[in-house]
């Protein structure tokens, strides 16, 4: 007679415990009651082993996502979210939501639209930290001018290939830098990488990354030594004072790097010839940011060894009022060169200013010199306190005691008074008027460097052939012949040339940086970020 249904459910429970187990006191007989134990087994294992290996993997991109799953693209790193977007995410940065809508909005309209028929729109990577602290309120800038370039490059009448982008963010230290930068290489049809942040040893490993892969780069604002392809060797750097693991002091991305901002050497040297000499040299006291300890060897090379250095902790607000003593302690014009990040300008400059105010200052007037990262102070701060300094700094220059001069990367300024003949930056002032971005966000100069630097990629596309697959190395080859004689045709600076090393070549005179005087905002009521800037060589100065 065979067991009803009810009977093999009773033997079921005394074969097993929680109809799973075995009993040991009636051990199963049958290999068959072995299956439910062991699937169990193998089910557990599987679901334990995935939760051990993709546990961390989905628990840094549950927070961080452009839609409803989470994606190896975009993830959370040292609390913030980095990785790669095409314009319809903003790593959580509400600042930069209408420039990465109006990324997104081209790169669908580049897909849909061929600039000539048979061509096939082709990507490019942009590469920065939009959440640095040493961006102040430029990191916006830099991805306004990106997003510029391409609007200009593909609504062009001689556009033959649309481009799209890809935005990776590094982070605000650039934790992610190569693990972006390899997410860009991998991706299928990239063909040259711009933007590379800042003068950081992150970015170089980045450049690095992007060179194995043989992707070619334009970087937009690095300047510091060491950050082209030889090593910055013709300059004769000194790197002791950097980290001891430094790659840049042997050059980086060597056969594919080059880059659209002047290098420190070059603006140390147009620093010298108008400023003749120093006083004082103002430096942090650990200087291992590439950016400074590069630069001061450059510095006491042009305005002598025996320069003394004043020295700043900038964890430490209070040694600034000492270090400010230092510069009032001369009854004579004091020159001071600022060799340092332009986070902490605001802080001198209004240090100084109280000590006027105070009647605690002899010098009969401070002039500050700094290179291209003084062009901050150009720029509003998304900090409200540090935006107060800055307000205040810039009103400190109104009193005719002190004098703010600095190498820009770019100088507005002069660009603006030349717009009729020069195309490019006619074309970037329109199309900032078109894709309603503020244009006074073109006075630090980060927009115009960045506009510049995917220009030089966007240049080459229209002497490739329509209905040719572009490759890196036909980018490569391309950007490699602006040389002297050879400018990038559209580039918002004019004249835009690249050397043997990669570096932005300054040989014609019209190429120099120029050294720019910092004028306070007028008294009108005018925003700070509107004050003007008179150059040299012109030898003009600021209003009265």
């Amino acid at each position: 007679m065979r067991p009803t249904p009810a009977t093999r459910q009773i033997r079921r429970r005394q074969t097993y415990r929680w109809w799973l187990i075995p009993r040991p006191d009636r051990f199963p007989r049958r290999w068959s009651h072995w299956i439910p134990f062991t699937l169990t087994v193998v089910l557990l294992t599987v679901f334990v082993t995935a939760g051990v290996l993709a546990g961390p993997w989905l628990f840094t991109r549950i927070s961080c996502r452009a839609g409803p799953l989470p994606t190896s693209s975009i993830w959370s790193q040292n609390d913030e979210c980095v990785g790669v977007s095409d314009g319809n995410y903003d790593f959580g940065l509400s600042a930069f939501d209408q420039v990465f809508q109006t990324v997104a909005s081209q790169n669908e309209q580049a897909q849909g639209k061929p600039c000539r028929a048979g061509a096939a729109p082709v990507t490019v990577g942009v590469l920065v930290t939009l959440s640095s602290p040493n961006n102040g309120g430029r990191g916006l800038h830099e991805l306004e001018g990106f997003a510029a370039s391409q609007a200009e490059a593909n609504n062009s009448s001689d556009c033959v290939h649309p481009i799209q982008l890809l935005v990776g963010q590094m982070g605000a230290t650039e934790q992610a830098a190569e693990q972006v930068a390899q997410l860009l290489a991998n991706t299928p049809g990239i063909v040259a990488v711009v933007g590379l942040g800042q003068s950081n040893q992150r970015s170089a490993e980045a450049v690095q990354t992007l060179a194995m892969g043989h992707i070619p780069m334009v970087s937009d604002l690095i300047t510091a030594e060491g950050f082209d392809q030889n090593g910055s060797r013709d300059d004769n750097p000194d790197f002791t004072a950097c980290t001891d693991d430094d790659i840049f002091d042997k050059g980086i991305g060597k056969g594919f790097y080059y880059r659209v901002a002047y290098r420190i050497a070059t603006q140390v040297q147009r620093l010298s010839e108008y400023l003749k000499k120093a006083d004082l040299i103002i430096t942090p006291t650990t200087a291992t940011d590439p950016f400074t300890c590069t630069a001061l060897p450059l510095i006491h090379r042009k305005f002598g060894s025996t320069v003394h250095e004043v020295r700043f902790d900038p964890t430490d607000p209070s040694t600034v009022n000492v270090a400010v003593q230092q510069l009032c302690d001369s009854e004579q014009d004091v020159t001071a060169i600022y060799a340092a990040r332009a986070g902490d300008l605001s802080s001198f400059l209004n240090a100084i200013d109280r000590r006027y105010q105070d009647q605690a200052c002899k010098a009969r007037s401070i002039a500050v010199a700094s290179i291209s990262d003084a062009s901050r102070i150009r720029a509003p701060e998304p900090d409200s306190q540090l935006e107060n300094l800055r307000a205040k700094a810039l009103a400190s220059l109104r009193n005719g005691k002190v004098r703010l001069f600095y190498t820009g990367l770019a100088n507005p300024d002069v660009l603006k008074k030349k717009n009729s003949g020069i195309a490019g930056f006619a074309n970037l002032w329109n199309q900032f008027a078109n894709l309603q971005f503020s244009q006074t966000d073109l006075d630090d100069g980060w927009a115009i460097n960045a506009y510049d630097s995917l220009t030089t990629v966007t240049d080459t596309l229209k002497y490739l052939p329509a209905k040719s697959r572009i490759t890196p190395g036909a980018i490569n080859s391309s950007i490699g012949s602006f040389s002297r004689g050879h400018p990038v045709p559209f580039a918002a600076q004019g004249s835009l040339t690249f050397d043997n090393n990669g570096n932005r070549d300054d040989s014609d005179p019209d190429s120099h940086p120029l050294v720019s005087q910092v004028c306070p905002p007028p008294a009108n009521g005018q925003p700070p970020h509107s004050t003007s800037v008179e150059v040299y060589p012109t030898e003009e100065r600021c209003p009265e």
